[in-house]
This record gives structure tokens, C-alpha cells and sequence, in this order.
């Protein structure tokens, strides 16, 4: 994004915050709730929910990074480590989530909340496990190499 175009959106923190919060709340509406389905998604949340949620959690990480929202000047310890794990749970959370909807729900008869919960739960613990097993340990050593010889 340009830096001009950049300085102009972020001007409207706290509106991109509210702007955000009604895309997710639309899609909530408008998705009946299926985006938080034990059943898998329909064609429509696919192709329309998914990219509409991404674009509303977009709005919001854009508000966060505004100087003028009430967001960007909140400082909360989970949300930074939150922050450090996003792409191991990123990279995780399809296999536990299949794992959690194909073995577990219908075992125990999970409802949707219990089912979203334990996706959420197992996404987050497996995140854990990559961050502490690989990438904690290549990030030291990257550092090792790396550093000043001097």
C-alpha cells in the first residue's frame, strides 16, 4: 500500500474497528452461524464467508496498527503471545480441526460451541507444541549463526 494511501487509513482506527465488528457480525447473520459449523462448509460460506471473515479480521489488525485507536494503545500480554504463535497455529489448525470434526464431535456428540472449542483448544495447543519444538529452537540458532563474530 502506498504510504500515503497508508497514512489516510489509519487515520480511522477506531472506525475500522466498528467496520470490522460488522463484517464478522454480518457474516455471522448472514452464515446462520455456519462458519462455526461441526458440519463442513457449504460452497457459499467457501467462497463468500471465509474471504468476507478474513476482510473483516483484516479491518481490525489494520485498526490495531493505528496510532489513534483505542486498540494500538492497549497493551495486552496475550495478544502479543497470541501474536508469536499465529503461524504455527496457522499452519496447524486444518489437521486438528478435520481431526477434532471427524473423530471427536460425533464421538461425543459435541454441540457447535463445544465443537468450536475444542478446535480452538487443540489449534492453540498444537501451535504450542511447533513453536516450542521447531521453531524456538531454529530461531536461537539462527541467532547463533548470525551473530557478530567480534
Amino acid at each position: 500500500m502506498p504510504p500515503a494511501l497508508w497514512t489516510r487509513v489509519v487515520r480511522h482506527g477506531n472506525a475500522l474497528v466498528v467496520a470490522g465488528i460488522a463484517v464478522l457480525t454480518g457474516c455471522y447473520l448472514l452464515f446462520d452461524g455456519l462458519i462455526l459449523s461441526q458440519r463442513f462448509s457449504s460452497m457459499a460460506t467457501t467462497v463468500i464467508g471465509f474471504p468476507a471473515v478474513a476482510f473483516g479480521y483484516g479491518l481490525i489488525t489494520i485498526a490495531a496498527l493505528s496510532p489513534n485507536c483505542m486498540l494500538y494503545r492497549v497493551r495486552f500480554k496475550p495478544t502479543a503471545t497470541l501474536a508469536t504463535l499465529a503461524f504455527a497455529i496457522y499452519l496447524t489448525h486444518k489437521m486438528t480441526n478435520h481431526w477434532i470434526n471427524t473423530k471427536i464431535a460425533f464421538q461425543f456428540d459435541l454441540s457447535v460451541g463445544q465443537t468450536f472449542l475444542a478446535c480452538l483448544a487443540t489449534a492453540v495447543l498444537a501451535g504450542v507444541a511447533l513453536h516450542v519444538v521447531v521453531e524456538r529452537p531454529f530461531l536461537k540458532l539462527r541467532a547463533y549463526l548470525l551473530r557478530d563474530p567480534r
